[in-house]
């Protein structure tokens, strides 16, 4: 049951951040998306992807890497769609 909930909040967690991606590249908008909120996760992903892989915790790395490369594009999209 622990790998079961494992898996549920990895998976959503890492496409949690992928409509957002979608929804800005499509309107070019992102005005009401808050840079300082994509530093801290970009930050918080980067901290658990680092920490996944001194542990060598391939869940938690493979989750926090890919959230990583998410926020990475949100941060990259914010920067060159910024009014």
């Amino acid at each position: 049951m622990l790998d079961v909930v494992a898996c549920v909040g990895s998976f959503t967690a890492v496409i949690s951040i992928f409509p957002q991606i979608i929804q800005s590249y499509r309107t070019k908008s992102v005005k009401d998306i808050s840079m300082l909120m994509l530093l801290n996760l970009t930050i918080s992903s980067i901290s658990w992807t680092l920490y996944g892989m001194m542990t060598s915790d391939k869940p938690l790395l493979l989750t926090n890497l890919l959230l990583t490369i998410g926020s990475l594009i949100m941060v990259r999209l914010k920067w060159k769609y910024r009014s």
